[in-house]
């Protein structure tokens, strides 16, 4: 088991902890952020509108992010699922566990 999870250590990841922020990156430079609250970054947070609003439909997604196995994967899935192309950035994702992120790496070669 997750060794972060049996520790009594806050949470990670909520609004508003230091790891909810941002790593480094200016608000600026990123076009879309937001807060979410399920794995899937496509529930109730208004993703599939903002894609689709404006005068180009944008039709790509790049995901980054910890918890690779889980959020990443899972909106990855999703973003498939709509007919997305889809960039995952290795070098910008991670998970709490190696091994773990070495696995998603893997399934994610293997998808190609």
């Amino acid at each position: 088991m997750d060794a972060r999870r049996q520790s009594n250590d806050p949470p990670l990841c909520r609004e508003g902890s230091p790891g909810a922020n941002l790593s480094g990156l200016s608000r600026k430079a990123v076009r879309w952020c937001f807060s979410k609250k399920r794995y899937n970054a496509f529930i109730g947070t208004g993703l599939d509108g903002r894609a689709a609003a404006g005068p180009k439909h944008r039709t790509t997604l790049v995901w980054r992010g910890l918890d690779h196995e889980c959020c990443i994967d899972s909106s990855r899935t999703r973003s498939i699922e709509r007919d997305y192309h889809v960039f995952v950035v290795s070098d910008a994702t991670a998970c709490y566990e190696p091994q773990l992120h070495d696995a998603a790496l893997k399934a994610l070669r293997l998808m190609r």
